[in-house]
């Protein structure tokens, strides 16, 4: 009995003993100033290791994270204290279902019965193949004609992301206004046109909606007269495009280069009005030919005969000029060109609106510094006015050779080559771009724009007299007939 009673408490010793070295404190490794160990990864010390004094069994419920509120991994510096409130970033609401896109209307059919229609003109509205191209404007024509007097007309525009932008204009009902088009500024009341408003520069990049509402003084509820879906293209590899030309100089650069594939090129922005032509077409249709002061100038392939011959013109053919208290003496025409300001340049006109024909090669620019050749409509009336003081007095035979004679009857004291410069640029215009087939920004219907002659744009018939034009000179060499 006394040996079981032994052996009972050594049990009960042996047990009491185990279960004192299983709740004992921790070792060193543990607790070296609550420093965990190199085996324990770095979130779990941050949020689990245990304090100093904590050597019970069971866990201080102070010490317990829920992992709803674990640090997301956008922030992952910051790992907060087990009394810590949760970060912001974390939410314990369900996740919101997402909203859907937008979805664009379909067009709608127009209003038959309104007394107004509305007539686009060709490559005047953006189609699906007629695109909207991001930082390029897009020029609207087309006209809202009505058999009552118009009151208002709105141009509506819907992006793909749902944004709608509008612009309208108005006529008093005193006007009178039966047609509009839509690039005219002269007869809204806002003397803006609905062109000029330019709604398609903010669109969103996708398909687009556009709308035109008019109302007139017998339907004074604004009715849908045009309603078309088009895409706007994100900034990249663009294909010029008709609507990309000044009203009319499409034509007429089809008509001269004879085919769209010879000048409808691709291209990308540069910066500010420039942009990038494709490779493979400056390589094949832009040539070199030598200027009249001897340099080398880029022009296009088509173009490099006329170019070369407005050349030899200008330095084979002779002028006097006489006026008061001046006379040049017999001069070549080629010193009236003071500075030559280029042929080949890659742009657009200033605005990203119309293709400048320098990027075709078929222009060039001469004196561009002179005021009477700066482009200004207003330059129009001065030289019509001082070519109307030049009289041309014919061509005078001199030892063997001739030259063309003029008198300058005004009062103009700014000279080049010693010529008066309001009429230097028709000399050179008269006597050699015009023979050689060029036309005249002159004769611009939207401004004057002397310093500019051309191949693709205005025709050189404009230039004759029949057609209102300023020629003078209709024989180029002695006793012949017109060339």
């Amino acid at each position: 009995m006394k040996q079981f009673l032994v052996c009972f408490l050594s049990v009960i010793i042996t047990v009491v003993l185990l279960c004192g070295c299983a709740a004992g404190t921790p070792t060193s490794a543990g607790i070296d100033s609550g420093t965990p160990s190199s085996s324990v990864s770095t979130t779990a010390s941050a949020t689990q290791a245990p304090s100093p004094d904590a050597v019970t069994i069971t866990p201080s419920p102070e010490i317990t994270v829920s992992p709803t509120f674990s640090p997301t991994p956008e922030a992952p510096s910051a790992t907060p204290s087990p009394s810590a409130t949760p970060s912001p970033s974390v939410s314990l609401a369900p996740a919101p279902t997402p909203t859907a896109s937008f979805e664009l209307p379909e067009p709608a059919e127009p209003d038959t019965d309104c007394g107004m229609t509305f007539t686009e003109a060709p490559y005047g509205i953006p189609s699906e193949v007629l695109p909207v191209c991001d930082g390029v404007n897009f020029n609207l024509r087309g006209t809202v004609s009505s058999e009552y007097p118009l009151t208002r007309i709105t141009l509506t525009v819907i992006d793909s992301g749902g944004k709608k932008y509008t612009g309208s204009v108005s006529f008093s009902y005193g006007d009178g206004v039966l047609s509009y088009a839509l690039n005219d500024s002269a007869l809204p009341a806002e003397k803006k046109s609905l062109d000029d408003l330019n709604l398609t520069k903010s669109l969103a990049c996708g398909s687009c909606l556009m709308e035109i509402t008019a109302s007139s003084t017998q339907h004074s509820e604004p009715a849908l007269l045009f309603s078309r879906r088009f895409e706007k293209l994100e900034n990249g590899v663009y294909i010029l495009s008709p609507n990309n030309f000044r009203d009319g100089y499409y034509q007429t650069a089809l008509d001269f280069f004879g085919s769209e594939e010879e000048f409808l090129f691709s291209y990308t922005l540069a910066t500010g009005r420039h942009i990038n032509q494709e490779t493979a077409w400056k390589q094949q249709h832009i040539t070199t030919v030598l200027g009249p002061d001897g340099k080398k100038r880029s022009v296009n392939v088509k173009a490099a005969e006329q170019f070369s011959q407005a050349y030899q013109y200008m330095k084979t053919t002779f002028i006097r000029v006489r006026g008061s208290g001046f006379d040049t003496g017999v001069i070549p025409l080629s010193s009236l060109a003071a500075e030559f300001n280029g042929t080949y340049v890659s742009r657009f006109v200033t605005g990203n609106r119309f293709i400048s024909h320098h990027a075709f090669g078929t222009a060039e620019d001469v004196n561009a510094s002179q005021p009477s050749n700066r482009n200004s409509a207003a330059n129009t009336q001065i030289i019509t006015d001082e070519v109307a003081l030049l009289d041309y007095e014919g061509m005078v035979t001199q030892e063997g050779s001739f030259y063309f004679s003029f008198v300058y009857n005004g009062s103009c004291t700014e000279m080049c080559g010693g010529v008066p410069q309001t009429v230097v640029n028709y000399l050179i215009y008269e006597l050699s771009y015009f023979r050689a087939g060029f036309g005249w920004g002159y004769y611009y219907t939207h401004t004057c724009d002397a310093m500019h002659f051309t191949l693709s744009e205005v025709p050189a018939a404009m230039h004759n007299a029949e057609n209102g034009g300023l020629r003078k000179v209709y024989s180029y060499q002695p006793d012949s007939q017109a060339d």
